[in-house]
């Protein structure tokens, strides 16, 4: 029985040694953090908004503890790192920045990036973590321009049909051009459908465009394809408003029959017309100003009481290599408005040759001009 009592005793004493130790071993480790003091943390970003660029980001972020006077961001696998400093604000104001301007870029594709806040006491937040995207070359490499359909001109105006949109990242397109004044023209049409009208275009100069892309909706960089030019192919009347001289007036004094109203641009038959005398062959010439190559004509005279007959018979004659050719001929002719086109060629010059009375409202020659 005593045997058991002091057993007893024992097994007590040692829990007591145990409780005792470990009350030891408890009090070293509360000593260690006492020693190292206790650790703060700082309010970390409330949220981040960002507007991809090219090779660069644009980050707006909301850091509402006053506590706050850096921010210190890492990416590219923590490689890469920016401290911006956080000036007084207010609670709910939003704070942004752009990495990628000026120092360096930040490579194309998907970075996670973390935001540390920092006080002005050694202290910082935990992380805030979120994934932000950059776009560059490759890009830039898959977008697609649009196609040109058909180009439709009208004077010195056109309509350019284009395809239909590839991707609906697409914004629009950017015309180029310059215009009658001079003046270089840069228009943008954004959510350009398939046809665009541009007026008062000096073709000579040029026309262009570019199809303009955002790789998401609150991008800040504007990526565009190569600018391509916009072949114009114009058919001209060559022949109006030029000096023209002919064989005969059937009235030399009355201002209606004169050879200049077959080249006024008007072809209204009660207008004035160049008429002719009454027999014999005659004929009209214009004086081009310039070389040009002409492929096709077309003549406007009256028909019935007042206004004369078709030309039965004529021939469209050119200057070349100083004797008249003829490039195109009709012989029983009955229709008032009659054209025909012909092989091109290039000439100063331009006859019609009638072998009746002529009453001419008026005489185009057409140049196809190409741009």
């Amino acid at each position: 029985m005593k045997k058991i009592f002091f057993i007893s005793i024992i097994v007590s004493i040692l829990s007591v040694v145990g409780i005792l130790s470990s009350c030891s071993n408890m009090n070293d480790m509360h000593d260690k953090y006492l020693r190292d003091g206790e650790t703060t943390y700082v309010g970390r970003v409330d949220s981040v908004l960002y507007s991809a660029g090219r090779e660069r980001v644009k980050i707006h972020y909301w850091v509402t503890d006053p506590r706050v006077k850096e921010l210190r961001l890492l990416w590219n696998q923590k490689r890469d790192s920016l401290v911006v400093p956080v000036p007084e604000h207010q609670p709910l104001d939003a704070l942004e920045v752009i990495i990628g301007d000026g120092k360096g870029v930040i490579a194309e594709g998907n970075h996670n990036f973390f935001f540390f806040s920092h006080d002005n006491r050694g202290h910082r937040s935990v992380v805030f973590e979120t994934l932000i995207n950059v776009y560059g070359q490759q890009y830039q490499d898959r977008i697609l321009s649009r196609s040109v359909i058909e180009t439709q001109v009208a004077d010195n105006d056109v309509t350019v049909v284009f395809s239909g949109a590839s991707s609906n990242e697409e914004v629009g397109i950017e015309m180029t051009y310059t215009n009658l004044d001079n003046k270089t023209i840069t228009a943008f049409f954004p959510d350009a459908g398939t046809e665009i009208k541009l007026q008062n275009v000096d073709f000579s100069k040029g026309l262009s465009f570019q199809t303009l892309y955002l790789p998401e909706p609150t991008a800040i960089d504007t990526f565009r394809t190569t600018a391509e030019r916009i072949p114009i192919v114009q058919i001209t009347n060559v022949a109006q408003g030029k000096p023209v001289t002919c064989s005969d007036i059937l009235t030399p004094t009355e201002p209606t029959q004169q050879p200049q109203n077959a080249v006024d641009g008007n072809t209204a038959y009660t207008s004035g017309r160049w008429v002719s005398t009454a027999n014999g062959e005659h004929w009209l010439e214009i004086d081009l100003l310039g070389e040009y190559t002409v492929s096709s004509f077309k003549t406007w005279n009256g028909q019935g009481s007042g206004y004369g007959n078709p030309i039965a018979r004529m021939k469209l004659q050119v200057w070349n290599d100083g004797a008249w050719l003829d490039v195109h001929e009709v012989t029983g002719n009955t229709d008032p408005l009659y054209g025909a086109s012909f092989e091109p060629i290039t000439t100063t010059r331009i006859r019609l040759y009638c072998y009746n009375q002529t009453r001419l409202f008026e005489l185009a020659v057409y140049s196809i001009i190409r741009y």
